[in-house]
């Protein structure tokens, strides 16, 4: 049925669920490989500068542009090649939706697996949702693993 999955993260307790969920579908699937993706805002020349003066000398071979999207994606791909799947990592420099619908396109991917926080219509109106934009704009099916709002940290 599925042959391409691919899961976006950004680090959270939704994400995390996400990743779980393609982690399993890829196995009972037989699917060896799962795409990872984030989206981030790069660090700017300005913030390399200041941070490169905060920063212990050991630290400066990770400071570049696109670190906050490496850590996030090398964290989750951790994971999942732990329950033996082999992951491709995509870091790409625009909101998590764009950047998960484009690396979708750019794979062709046939399912895309998602987290949602839960919140209600009210934030979902004056924040935007990057599941609701992915469910609406993907080319593909869209799973969407819903974390109760108020879950996120292990409490009800």
């Amino acid at each position: 049925m599925y042959t391409t999955i691919l899961v976006g993260t950004d680090g959270s307790a939704p994400a995390q669920a996400a990743i779980d969920v393609a982690g399993e579908i890829a196995r009972r699937f037989d699917i060896d490989t799962v795409h990872i993706v984030t989206g981030y805002r790069p660090i700017s020349s300005a913030e390399m500068a200041s941070l490169s003066h905060e920063l212990p000398e050991e630290f400066m071979s990770t400071l570049s542009a696109d670190a906050p999207g490496r850590t996030v994606v090398d964290e989750a791909k951790h994971d999942l090649e732990a329950s033996g799947l082999t992951v491709e990592t995509h870091s790409v420099p625009h909101s998590g939706a764009d950047a998960i619908l484009d690396v979708a396109e750019h794979i062709g991917a046939d399912l895309i697996v998602v987290g949602s926080r839960g919140y209600g219509v009210g934030r979902r109106l004056l924040r935007g949702s990057v599941s609701t934009k992915v469910a609406h704009h993907a080319d593909c099916s869209v799973l969407i693993v819903h974390v109760p709002h108020g879950s996120e940290d292990g409490s009800s």
